[in-house]
């Protein structure tokens, strides 16, 4: 026996984004530069820091943690779709 939990993923309930319903997310990332002093390797780069999920069908950041946020931010990420 290895200690680990089985879960049966299917039986998990899935979370629907409040605003349109869907189901379908992607990744929201922020690039932050560092400079080269501040590196731990010495050299500049990009750091990239995910912040949250945009739902796939309305473009609408949802929030990391266990609720959706009771108002929605002004600092929301928003991406373009082709054809607009």
């Amino acid at each position: 026996m290895t200690g680990q939990i089985q879960i049966n993923i299917n039986a998990l309930p899935i979370r629907k984004c409040p605003k349109c319903n869907g189901e379908i997310y992607h990744p929201v990332f922020q690039l932050r530069w560092c400079s080269a002093l501040l590196s731990p390797v010495g050299k500049a780069g990009l750091i990239f820091v995910q912040i949250g999920f945009s739902c796939s069908s309305c473009r609408d950041q949802v929030a990391m943690n266990e609720q959706p946020p009771e108002e929605p931010k002004s600092n929301v990420v928003k991406f373009p779709v082709k054809g607009e």
